[in-house]
């Protein structure tokens, strides 16, 4: 199973400071047939800045797998281009560990 999304957004008056974005992503569902909640999805932004450059561009690939019932695991990688409008690229990693204690506890 898949799903995607695609967003645009212009607010060109000169006090927003963002007057363009895009952005859009993919995710992909069910890809081990074992576990159909997991998913892997990819992304993308850019965002112009008034008065600054560059457009600040981001690219995102995430994750989200099932450890056991009730606990899950997301890495997450993005390179986001320009940050801030004028910074060096940069390359970012989190990961997020998803404990839902109600469903371990039974409650």
């Amino acid at each position: 199973m898949y799903s995607s999304s695609v967003g645009f957004s212009g607010a060109p008056n000169p006090i927003n400071p963002v007057p363009w974005y895009i952005g859009g992503g993919l995710r992909l569902a069910g890809l081990i047939p074992c576990s159909a909640k997991d998913s892997l999805s990819v992304g993308f932004s850019r965002a112009s800045l008034r008065g600054l450059p560059h457009a600040e561009t981001s690219y995102e690939l995430t994750g989200i797998f099932g450890l056991m019932h009730g606990i899950h695991l997301q890495p997450d990688v993005q390179v986001i281009v320009h940050p801030g409008g004028y910074l060096p690229t940069a390359l970012v990693g989190i990961i997020r560990l998803e404990v839902n204690f109600a469903y371990l506890l039974g409650i």
